[in-house]
């Protein structure tokens, strides 16, 4: 009797969860959400626009931020400051992780020149909140997410005679390591 207890344990250990995927194997096909790389190289334009977010992901996401054709990235230099024609802002910030994104934040303060008087400005795009970004483990989310804010340059009198400040991203992934733009300054003068 007990070489069938031990011929039932055996056949119940075999039985039941996946295989691990063996290396070389081909990526998934069709309409199934594919894993992070997916089996192709970045930079191909074969990247998938959206992902299982994974139990694990230590990497920071990469941020960037434009503004009139200017660029500035995490982990870069800070560019030359930009020279806006008119008093408004109007920057993309774009936020990349392959394994899932949970946040884009355009983030700018600057000092308008209002007659004799100066006034301070800052704003973030969406503003701040108490909660936290996390994804849970296996939502699918984008690799990929841009804001563009329009900020209209305004003293209470009207148009700002002078404007200097700064504008950066801040991209959350969807396992909240964070990544910041380097800082683009800009400046206008009427």
């Amino acid at each position: 009797m007990w070489w069938a207890v031990l011929l039932m344990l055996v056949v119940l250990a075999g039985c039941g969860g996946e295989r691990a995927p063996q290396a070389g194997s081909p990526a998934p096909r069709g309409d199934a959400v594919t894993p992070p790389d997916a089996g192709m190289p970045a930079g191909h334009g074969a990247e998938p626009g959206r992902v299982r977010v994974p139990r694990a992901d230590p990497s920071a996401p990469e941020a960037v931020v434009r503004l009139a054709g200017i660029q500035a990235a995490s982990g870069g230099a800070p560019p030359e400051p930009v020279l806006l024609k008119r008093p408004a802002l109007e920057p993309i910030a774009v936020g990349r992780d392959k394994q899932g994104m949970g946040r884009i934040r355009v983030s700018m303060k600057a000092r308008l020149a209002c007659g004799s008087n100066v006034a301070p400005l800052i704003r973030y795009f969406p503003p701040p909140a108490v909660e936290r970004v996390r994804v849970a483990p296996g939502t699918v989310v984008a690799t990929r997410l841009e804001r563009r804010p329009v900020v209209a340059l305004r003293c209470p009198s009207g148009a700002p005679t002078a404007v200097e400040g700064t504008v950066w991203a801040d991209a959350t992934s969807a396992w909240e390591t964070e990544a910041s733009s380097a800082p683009l300054r800009f400046s206008y003068r009427r």
